[in-house]
């Protein structure tokens, strides 16, 4: 797994393409076996047998020492071919994620001393991309795929776990999990806007074939995430500071418009009533608080500020800008000012006459 990891790197001669196959084979087998004992299970519940599931009860029961080594050392070899930088160009990459996804959500030492491991690897890896000091060039893709493989690990942990992992310890801020997702994603919008045209598509293999990038993924993916974490009661909220540095790096049209999406949204708690709203889907967690608080500040300093870019903007950032909660603001003088200048700046046609109905209701 450690020559797998350094290909990750840019290394060469790891056998990558032939160890995935082989690791797909592993994964589908482990998972038809998981299927079946399950089905085995149900049918013992429906006969008044135990209501666990067969993970779980794997789980609790424990496993003999050379059974723990042997799936440790799948594990790490599976995770090695996930964190590749040729990983999603494969066809087998899903079945690959299946399963780790199903052994990351175990509750056992072997899994949890994994779990560590495995963060500490997206931890540093997004560290580096996020500090400016990487003097090559970033890969773009592969930077975002290391980011959402973070958020995919913490999703693995319990409630509890999870809320200590992303909480806020003043000994180890660099350890703090939602400054470094917005350090990542400050970086990456700084690299972005020295970029003049498309980065280059690296060149498909006989084997693989990378995904083009794509920036409005990569910005939104990570804004999701964003909202993951800090939703997250015990991470702390973004600061007036920080939503100041977002608004000040999406400046161009269909940046502004998701990032005013992901305020409105971030704006208010997702009660999870029955579940998440789709945009906040994830899996483990049932409810999230709001991103941050000062919502007053963000509707009246940015939404309603004069450089908000209208003549550019389109419907979705004048729903964010109607969605956003902040009520004890919309009557003020303020507000009528920026429904004012919507009505003369925005180019978009069907915005411009929303903001005149709004200014006449």
């Amino acid at each position: 797994s450690n020559n797998i990891a350094n290909g990750a790197n840019g290394g060469r001669g790891d056998h990558f393409f032939e160890v995935s196959e082989f690791c797909c084979a592993i994964a589908e087998k482990m998972l038809a076996e998981s299927n079946a004992a399950n089905g085995v299970n149900s049918n013992n519940n429906a006969n008044g047998g135990n209501s666990q599931d067969a993970g779980v009860a794997e789980a609790t029961t424990g496993e003999p020492e050379g059974e723990s080594a042997v799936r440790e050392a799948i594990l790490s070899l599976q995770w090695a071919v996930l964190c590749h930088r040729d990983a999603l160009g494969l066809k087998s990459y899903e079945s690959i994620k299946r399963y780790v996804s199903a052994e990351m959500r175990r509750q056992d030492p072997t899994t949890g001393a994994l779990r560590v491991m495995f963060l500490a690897q997206c931890r540093a890896e997004i560290a580096e991309n996020a500090s400016g000091r990487n003097s090559g060039e970033v890969d773009e893709t592969h930077a975002l795929h290391m980011v959402q493989l973070g958020k995919f690990l913490l999703e693995g942990y319990g409630r509890e776990e999870m809320e200590r992992l992303v909480s806020y310890d003043p000994r180890q801020p660099e350890h703090h999990f939602p400054t470094l997702f917005f350090k990542d994603l400050i970086s990456y919008m700084r690299r972005r806007s020295k970029v003049l045209h498309s980065p280059p598509i690296r060149k498909p293999s006989s084997t693989s074939v990378v995904p083009e990038f794509n920036h409005t993924k990569s910005l939104s993916t990570r804004l999701q995430i964003l909202r993951f974490v800090y939703g997250i009661p015990s991470s702390g909220q973004l600061s007036t500071t920080q939503l100041d540095h977002l608004w000040s790096v999406c400046v161009l049209p269909g940046d502004r418009e998701a990032l005013m999406t992901f305020l409105a949204n971030a704006s208010r708690p997702d009660l999870g009533t029955p579940r998440l709203r789709p945009e906040n889907s994830m899996h483990n967690v049932s409810k999230l608080d709001a991103a941050f608080s000062d919502n007053v500040y963000v509707f009246e300093r940015l939404f309603c500020s004069e450089n908000v870019g209208w003549e550019s903007l389109g419907e979705g950032a004048y729903r964010s800008f109607r969605e956003y909660d902040a009520r004890s603001v919309r009557d003020s003088d303020g507000t009528t000012d920026a429904l004012w200048r919507i009505c003369l700046k925005a180019g978009d046609g069907g915005v411009a006459g929303r903001a005149m109905s709004d200014l006449l209701a």
